[in-house]
């Protein structure tokens, strides 16, 4: 009512890998997109208090005043889809998933992993047959009530075979998971849950088994270890143990619905629906864990890639 705009009473709107909503502007920074596409180097400034308008430079994540990290990308080469997240744990850039046939080689960005864009601002989408092309990831949208057809030795041998093509070479030994694709597969065949998502799962919270609460703690997921707490991560007494738990009882919460707001349905997603929604913080933890399923396939010669046909219902004619 008083006519006077200030950044305590101001949102902005927000979509980061299919979520959207807004943020007051007192939390955020604003950068032009031209400062981005350029790498023009700025300083950023934090409120020394929440009341105050004293401003202070500060380091973003340790590294220098000024540095804008380079936006979300996706670039299509060879029929494949490499992604780069700034510091992604598995690194910069790398391959995610088979990308759809009318998507041609190039750069794009997308807010939500399904439209692509040759802008960065989102106003040039790709178009297919006069419609925004829909693309969904096979890995990020198979129901993880599945079956994956590989055995437990051949995920043995994609693993023994990733440690031998670092540099340096990786020792077995420090790995929790070396040798223990069975355990996958018995539970999958047990628990109706698909071993290759799983392992996929555990390779990517766990460090290929080598972090600290799966080599302490036979925790190949994270359950229970929270961003502010990771210490609070829930104890096993073996591999079979953790996974025969995580893939039998824990996963329920958030694959079936109970009520209990954990249910964004039975697939990796993004953060508007599916595990991702609230399994995570990392709004590109599906991604990660759907490129690590990708990639384990493509070693082992595609046997699971397109094994089910996927069904995506619109919002508008679902029941």
């Amino acid at each position: 009512g008083s006519g006077i705009y200030k950044p305590s009473n101001l949102v902005a709107y927000i979509q980061i890998n299919g979520q959207t909503g807004y943020v007051p502007l007192n939390m955020i920074d604003i950068v032009p997109f031209i400062y981005v596409e350029n790498k023009v180097l700025i300083p950023f400034f934090v409120r020394s208090s929440e009341n105050s308008t004293n401003l202070i430079i500060y380091k973003r994540d340790g590294r220098d005043p000024g540095i804008i990290p380079e936006p979300v990308s996706y670039t299509v080469s060879n029929g494949e889809i490499n992604i780069y997240i700034d510091r992604a744990t598995t690194g910069n850039t790398f391959l995610y998933a088979k990308a759809p046939n009318w998507l041609p080689n190039g750069k794009y960005y997308s807010p939500n992993g399904i439209n692509f864009y040759t802008d960065l601002d989102l106003k040039n989408p790709v178009m297919v047959d006069g419609v925004i092309g829909e693309y969904y990831s096979y890995y990020n949208y198979l129901n993880f009530r599945s079956k994956s057809n590989y055995t437990g030795a051949e995920l043995n041998d994609f693993l023994r075979n990733y440690f031998n093509s670092r540099s340096p070479v990786v020792n077995p030994d420090a790995s929790v998971l070396t040798n223990q694709g069975d355990v996958f597969i018995n539970s999958q065949n047990t628990y109706g849950m698909n071993g290759l998502l799983f392992y996929a799962f555990a390779i990517h919270e766990s460090d290929f088994g080598r972090s600290k609460i799966s080599t302490t703690k036979f925790n190949l997921f994270g359950y229970g270890a929270y961003d502010s707490n990771t210490e609070n991560a829930a104890t096993y007494s073996s591999v079979q143990e953790g996974v025969e738990r995580h893939m039998g009882i824990q996963m329920r919460f958030y694959l079936d619905y109970l009520n209990d707001n954990r249910f964004y349905s039975s697939n990796l997603g993004n953060k508007g629906v599916g595990l991702n929604t609230k399994y995570a913080s990392d709004p590109y933890w599906n991604v990660k864990i759907a490129a690590h399923a990708y990639r384990i396939d493509k070693a082992l010669g595609y046997k699971d890639q397109d094994a089910y046909q996927i069904a995506i219902l619109s919002e508008t004619d679902r029941n």
